[in-house]
């Protein structure tokens, strides 16, 4: 007699740890993005969505699991959820929910407005240009003394150099005078 194949809920339940949060993690194969996978007659499934299939019912076209707990080795099919794409995003922690999130900022942690004259953006995201200009000040202000230093440091070093370029500068100047005066 050939061997009793076993139920595949029972196969799935016996691969869940029930932690005190009320999330049930998987504790078989998980896959490199985080969520846990259940092979059931050869071919391979998405734990959470077995689960929501088996326990709640079918998945409506069109819709993802969303796990409200954050937690994507949970299979409590009370944790899961049927949304968009979109909106799954959305509640996401990624860089793109992230971006979503930031754009509802609406002021800088010093309480300027993002406006579209107030706003640019770095390598961090967007920043404020009031921030940005209180923030030179002060660095001119506190290395003020130490950039004229080094400016003379410089002039002693380099005399003829800085010789050419006061001659230079000079020269600008006068034709400068010259065309404005010539102007009138």
């Amino acid at each position: 007699m050939a061997p009793r194949k076993r139920l595949a809920v029972d196969r799935f339940l016996e691969k869940v740890l029930y932690l005190d949060n009320g999330c049930h993690e998987w504790t078989a194969y998980v896959g490199v993005n985080g969520y846990g996978r259940f092979y059931l007659e050869g071919k391979g499934a998405l734990a959470h969505r077995w689960s929501y299939e088996h326990f709640i019912g079918p998945i409506p076209t069109g819709l993802v699991i969303d796990h409200l707990c954050r937690n994507t080795k949970c299979v409590n099919p009370k944790h899961l959820e049927p949304v968009t794409a979109s909106e799954n995003v959305r509640r996401g922690l990624g860089p793109a929910a992230a971006a979503d999130r930031m754009l509802r900022v609406t002021h800088c942690p010093q309480g300027h407005p993002y406006t579209d004259a107030n706003t640019y953006r770095d390598s961090r995201g967007r920043a404020c240009w009031t921030c940005k200009r209180a923030n030179r000040k002060k660095h001119y202000a506190l290395n003020r003394q130490r950039a004229i230093e080094r400016a003379a440091e410089w002039r002693r070093a380099n005399p003829e150099r800085y010789r050419e370029l006061m001659r230079e500068a000079q020269r600008r100047r006068r034709a400068k005078l010259k065309e404005e005066v010539g102007q009138r």
